[in-house]
């Protein structure tokens, strides 16, 4: 369109193009205004042929001009070369001015006071005081059928907005509390309710009480990533490796198997299988094949003379004795608290525990429960000095040999043997320079194992965080921490680096021996335990469900923050989510 006016009927209605200077259409008679209306419609909006560039700059939140673009993608739009403003075509021909008061420019005096977003942003007070009600989640007289219809927040867009708000400022608290300080970071891998690979990360790090702490990251993945075990990992991994390759441990797993796979029939697949049991007992029954009489022949499943074994016994009682004596150390590596130092400390008392087991006053202990056991519930003990009779294996293995070979040396030492030599494979790669010189940070037994140069060497691992004058300051700061500590009461019943770090900061000693405890920290922080990423994925089962399996990443990333580390959720202020919230997109309300 031109700026150039045409036909007569203009000319007798002064038509004006440009709407800047145009009159508004309430002035005109009231009989002749349809045909000005006519008239502008067939004239079209103003919209002049300028270049980009010629169009006028404004400050309006930095250097901003009108784009010619928009004519073609709004209809409606016009602009006034006069006024430097831009236009509603369509207000002009059908706004009220008695209902709908004001200009019909979009931009006058730096704000669109008639544009639809302002009209809602400056309604009353009131209303912006419910609007802010309903973003701090109160549900009275605020929310939901009580909201106006376009502002109800109850928008999946939006819902997802607020959570992103809120995960947003909790991750910024866990970030402020842990500030500049040195961190690891902790990762495990697991599936969800859909079957998507997902992998947990957790900060690990010292906070300012001298607490070692994990947080929840995020959730993330990728395909190249490299990790390590940890220590209750390579314990379960352990465990894995010996059920795996022993045989008679093969055995009693699969066995097992079979009881769980027979208990976890449907009532229907029980209802059949009693019916062929009974009618097998009539069948042997008639044949003489077995006896009748009170207590025979009960109703015990498929595999009653497995379960009522001695061997099976004797495997059951082996195997909680394995995990009992396992169980503790696996429960200590999965505390937030545990340094390895201490994890190695435990590491070598189950060991040493495994190995007494082993001995014969072990050995005699074990048997004795055993046979106790059979006897009280009338289960046949084998005689140790008689020949071994396999159960559901081919006799020609075990050609010659004693009850007390069998259960003795391959059952009992051949388990416990095997244990010990995977615990040792697969921890011996921590078992280097590096931990010796950790151990000498130990607190226990009044610090005896302390060692200055240990100390030091332990700093030259890390070239990035001590530099060489650090590293000369150390020799005296660990002198002079060595003789404090073990002067002051408070540090003689320590037993765990967490409680000599907390000691260190309670005692504000943090400045006097700085570097000491710098290195410290970068022991505490190496990890040790998987309780944190594991719950994560608990956590993860509880929000992702078969119900809502098709969450978004970054919706399942956000709910977890918000759930998991609601502790810092509950300091967030409320002021700064919602400031959060306004700034991401433009909103109809501004507060």
């Amino acid at each position: 369109m031109n700026d150039e006016s045409s036909g007569d009927d203009n000319d007798d209605y002064n038509i004006e193009h440009d709407p800047g200077l145009r009159a508004p259409i309430s002035s005109y008679p009231v009989n002749d205004q349809d045909s000005v209306r006519r008239a502008y419609i067939a004239l079209g909006p103003c919209r002049p042929m300028m270049k980009k560039n010629n169009f006028l700059q404004h400050d309006c939140g930095g250097m901003r001009r009108f784009q010619p673009n928009w004519f073609d993608e709004f209809k409606w739009l016009e602009y006034s070369v006069q006024k430097d403003a831009a236009y509603c075509f369509v207000c002009y021909l059908f706004k009220d001015r008695g209902k709908f008061p004001g200009g019909d420019a979009f931009v006058e005096e730096g704000r669109p006071s008639t544009s639809i977003r302002e009209s809602v942003a400056s309604n009353t007070a009131e209303f912006k005081v419910k609007y802010l009600a309903r973003l701090h989640m109160e549900v009275k007289n605020v929310v939901l059928g009580n909201a106006p219809g376009n502002c109800q927040m109850i928008d999946h867009k939006i819902q997802k907005q607020l959570i992103a708000s809120c995960a947003h400022e909790t991750t910024k608290l866990v970030i402020e509390e842990l500030g500049d300080e040195c961190f690891a970071i902790l990762a495990d891998e697991s599936s969800d309710a859909y079957q998507q690979e997902q992998l947990a990360l957790c900060l690990r790090f010292v906070n300012k009480n001298g607490e070692p702490v994990e947080w929840f990251l995020g959730l993330g993945h990728s395909p190249s990533a490299y990790y390590v075990h940890c220590f209750a990992h390579q314990l379960q991994l352990t465990l894995v490796s010996v059920a795996k390759e022993n045989i008679d441990c093969q055995w009693f797993f699969g066995q097992l198997a079979y009881l769980l796979n027979v208990l976890d029939m449907s009532c229907k697949k029980i209802r059949m299988l009693r019916i062929a049991q009974a009618e097998y007992m009539i069948e042997a029954l008639k044949l003489g094949e077995i006896e009748s009489g009170q207590g025979l022949n009960q109703e015990m499943g498929l595999a009653r003379p497995v379960f009522n074994s001695f061997e099976f016994v004797f495997l059951l009682h082996l195997m909680n004795e394995i995990f009992g004596y396992t169980n503790d150390l696996c429960n200590a590596l999965q505390k937030r608290e545990q340094d390895i130092v201490n994890a190695m400390d435990l590491l070598e008392f189950t060991k040493v525990e495994l190995d007494v087991l082993r001995k014969d006053a072990g050995w005699e202990e074990f048997l004795k429960n055993v046979t106790s056991f059979c006897e009280k519930h009338k289960v046949k003990v084998v005689d140790m000095d008689g020949k071994y009779i396999p159960i559901q294996r081919s006799a020609k293995f075990y050609r010659g040999a004693t009850n007390y070979h069998r259960f003795h040396a391959d059952m009992f030492l051949g388990v416990i043997d095997r244990l010990l030599v995977e615990l040792n494979n697969r921890f011996d790669e921590v078992n280097t320079e590096l931990l010796r010189c950790m151990q000498a940070f130990n607190p226990a037994n009044s610090f005896s194992a302390f060692d200055i140069e240990k100390l030091v060497k332990l700093a030259r691992f890390y070239p990035d965080d001590f530099d060489l004058e650090e590293i000369n300051q150390l020799h005296f700061q660990l002198r002079l921490y060595i003789v404090n500590v073990r002067n002051d009461e408070n540090f003689k019943n320590l037993k765990s680096l967490a409680e000599l770090s907390m000691m260190i900061v309670k005692r504000d000693m943090v400045s006097r021996y700085g570097i000491v405890y710098k290195l410290l920290k970068l022991v505490l922080v190496l990890p040790v335990a998987t309780a944190s990423v594991e719950r994560i994925f608990s956590a993860m089962n509880t929000i992702k469900n078969k119900l809502r399996s098709k969450m978004g990443q970054n919706f399942l990333n956000n709910c977890l923050t918000t759930f998991i580390e609601r502790g810092f959720f509950l300091q967030a202020k409320d002021e700064d989510i919602i400031k959060y919230f306004q700034a991401m997109k433009e909103r109809k309300v501004i507060l």
